[in-house]
């Protein structure tokens, strides 16, 4: 349930004979130390009685990539992945010629989080059932003045709360939410839509949750379905208050092109549409051309903004979506099939992940 950590290793402890060994991760020459598809390093320093000594390393850590398996996101928790990240800077440092005496005092208890990605399944079984949670998604964030962003081949959309923004009922539970994002991402083929909720460190501190520690019991105190609700269905607005929403923002707006914006300028103001200046019409006289293009208008504005304008404004500033709030529900833990499991980073083939990585920091430091 986690794709991605981003760690902080407090090396403060060290001595600053071992800390002076700790090799400049930033650093070109150090490539071959520490290479490891979906792991980078980065070394901080200090300058201590005019010697140069490292007090951490920052680890960008992606998962399943980092220890070259399936990837497809199943599990396992962030205090696992965390883990990950310990030893694959364990294994560097080893390798970089730090003593094996010294790494061993290097610790869980010394590991910090800067960010992590909460990763959640949810499955649907037809390619028309992902696609319809997506559009809906896509509609509820502009309509609630999210920011958008669309990647590879619109198959995947980012969404957060823009600092200053017109994002509706910006309370102070909504206001922490700044602090967050919301990816969706269609994995047709598997059957799954991939939402990823990303917590950042102002995030993770405000809650306590910034020590790896921390996460070790997150299961047992159902932490990943509460920050499911909270941030992914929370940024949605799909629980608690119904908040009115905003008109769109200017950005938004200059995206329609001239005759959509004004078609939604009369919409707004509350006229009716067989009134409005920007579209003249008698729906019973119209053709097909013009009734194309009226369509053709209520579809793009729709797309753009997530405003339905065969709804009058003032009714659809309340609008709740119930299809939307019925699917983006948790959906607890993939399991993978048998024969997947040890080819997948998930709870049950965990325990020899460890090990290998453990056997491999041995191997580096003897």
């Amino acid at each position: 349930m986690t794709r991605f950590v981003h760690i902080h290793l407090d090396l403060g402890h060290l001595s600053p004979e071992v800390a002076a060994l700790v090799p400049d991760f930033d650093s070109d020459d150090t490539d071959t130390i520490h290479r490891c598809p979906g792991a980078s390093f980065s070394t901080l320093w200090a300058v201590e009685n005019g010697r140069r000594l490292a007090t951490a390393v920052s680890a960008r850590v992606t998962l399943p990539r980092a220890l070259s398996l399936s990837d497809f996101a199943i599990g396992t928790s962030v205090f696992a992945a965390g883990c990950v990240g310990l030893e694959l800077v364990r294994i560097a440092l080893a390798r970089a010629g730090l003593s094996k005496s010294a790494l061993d005092n290097v610790s869980i208890d010394h590991v910090s989080l800067k960010s992590a990605s909460l990763t959640y399944m949810l499955p649907c079984a037809v390619e028309r059932s992902a696609v319809q949670l997506k559009r809906l998604m896509h509609q509820r964030g502009l309509l609630l003045g999210l920011v958008v962003k669309s990647h590879s081949a619109n198959t995947r959309a980012v969404y957060r709360i823009a600092t200053g923004g017109t994002y509706a009922g910006k309370d102070r539970e909504i206001c922490e939410l700044e602090d967050t994002e919301v990816s969706v991402d269609l994995r047709l083929i598997m059957g799954f839509v991939q939402v990823d909720a990303v917590l950042d460190e102002r995030y993770l501190k405000r809650l306590g949750w910034e020590s790896l520690v921390n996460w070790r019991d997150a299961y047992e105190e159902k932490r990943y379905n509460r920050t499911f609700d909270r941030v992914v269905r929370g940024m949605f607005q799909l629980d608690g208050v119904k908040r009115k929403h905003p008109e769109p923002s200017q950005q938004v707006i200059d995206q329609l092109g001239p005759r959509n914006l004004l078609i939604s300028r009369e919409y707004m103001q509350g006229k009716d549409s067989a009134t409005f200046d920007s579209f003249s019409f008698v729906r019973s006289d119209m053709d097909s051309s013009r009734t194309k293009s009226w369509r053709d208008a209520q579809k793009t504005i729709l797309v753009q903004t997530g405003i339905n304008i065969n709804k009058m404004w003032k009714e659809y500033q309340w609008h709740y979506p119930e299809a939307l709030a019925a699917q983006l529900v948790y959906p607890r833990d993939h399991s993978p099939n048998t024969e997947d499991i040890l080819t997948t980073f998930c709870s049950e083939n965990w325990p020899a992940l460890l090990a290998n990585l453990r056997l491999e920091y041995d191997a580096a430091s003897s």
